[in-house]
């Protein structure tokens, strides 16, 4: 993978994504670009439609190419700094890969309710 910036839309209103991207953006030694999806037009502006987010927690786009579920957690753990590159190389793994996506998908499905039930307030960050 080539060094260069790479932009995080994630939910704003979950808990979870919210920590992971405050996380995330200490973690890094990268410019990240990282944006709470809320409107249409940020959406649009990335060739997104708003309910492809709406079903996702976390979105990343590098150099034109869009990832969701383990392949965004893939990335940004790549770009956290050198610890950080061993769940990356770990998510790689088809098998971890899968599970990994299961267990995506029912978190995704869920965020709001687990962020609340782990006590976890949104929007951390503040958008750039």
């Amino acid at each position: 993978m080539k060094d260069k910036d790479i932009i995080i839309i994630y939910d704003g209103d979950c808990g979870i994504c919210s920590y992971f991207m405050q996380f995330a953006e200490r973690k890094t030694r990268k410019k990240l670009s990282i944006f709470p999806f809320v409107t249409d037009s940020l959406a649009s502006q990335y060739g997104l439609q708003l309910h492809e987010l709406a079903t996702e927690s976390v979105i990343v786009i590098e150099n034109s190419n869009i990832y969701s579920h383990s392949s965004a957690l893939r990335l940004i753990f790549y770009y956290m700094g050198f610890i950080y590159k061993i769940p990356a190389l770990l998510l790689a793994l088809k098998p971890i890969e899968k599970a990994t996506n299961i267990l995506y998908r029912y978190i995704s499905r869920n965020r709001h309710k687990l962020s609340k039930l782990l006590g976890m307030k949104a929007c951390k960050i503040k958008p750039q």
